[in-house]
């Protein structure tokens, strides 16, 4: 129910000189200029500890402290502020300082972390998966569970196949002769005539990675290269066992 004020025609208010209800101090417009200024309290307060001027923002909120005193009174213990690191921590080959993470999984920063994992030192070397592992693997990609059913691959194109392949080349890239002890990784081994089906030792030669991705142009012209190749190897072997 609306509330029925009484007006008095001698009470004005005293900015505007506009006529108000008996109950009211000004008149509505005057009063909100007074407490609000664009949404904003316009009350000045002060710091309850340093005394500083507080902004309107915290006066409209009700603020006590300014921003630094709030943050020395919350975080007067510093292990309760949320960017507290601790203890410094550092790597433990370079010495240089590492983050918490870094010190409760590795005790390294990242660059002696990669440089300790290479070789025998990472738990994935020499590590093989068992027949059931490759059955669930298959199984979870969607397959029947017989590995590699729908690889491009023949399932004789095996690791020791490649080294042997690899053995029988010298280790040197058949197009540059690059050996493979000048690279960064081993040698890979080619099909001549590009169908991955036919793993015949005739049919494989050892390539650096970079001949091995010029053979992908001009077909022709290598398939045709390195059977000349592969003619004047076996004849040099048959040469020498003879």
């Amino acid at each position: 129910m609306k509330k029925d004020y009484n007006y008095s025609k001698n009470k004005k208010c005293p900015d505007c000189d506009k006529l108000i209800s008996d109950e009211a101090i000004k008149c509505r417009t005057c009063f909100g200029k007074d407490h609000i200024i664009h949404g904003k309290s316009n009350k000045i307060s002060f710091c309850k500890d340093c005394g500083e001027q507080l902004n309107m923002s915290a006066c409209f909120y009700g603020t006590v402290r300014c921003r630094s005193c709030s943050c020395l009174k919350r975080y007067a213990n510093k292990h309760n502020h949320p960017r507290f690191k601790g203890i410094k921590h550092y790597c433990i080959d370079c010495n240089k300082k590492i983050s918490h993470n870094a010190k409760t999984k590795t005790n390294r920063c990242w660059k002696c972390f990669i440089k300790f994992n290479i070789g025998e030192n990472n738990p994935i070397t020499g590590r093989q998966h068992t027949k059931e592992e490759r059955k669930l693997m298959s199984l979870l990609a969607g397959g029947t569970g017989i590995p590699h059913e729908f690889s491009e691959y023949s399932q004789d194109f095996t690791d020791y196949l490649k080294k042997s392949i690899r053995d029988r080349d010298n280790h040197e890239c058949q197009v540059c002769h690059i050996k493979e002890e000048d690279l960064d990784r081993k040698l890979d081994v080619h099909h001549i005539d590009y169908n991955k089906m036919n793993c015949n030792e005739e049919n494989l030669i050892s390539l650096c990675l970079s001949c091995h991705v010029k053979t992908n142009y001009d077909r022709d012209y290598w398939f045709a290269y390195f059977n000349y190749i592969m003619e004047n190897l076996y004849e040099l072997s048959s040469n020498s066992c003879s």
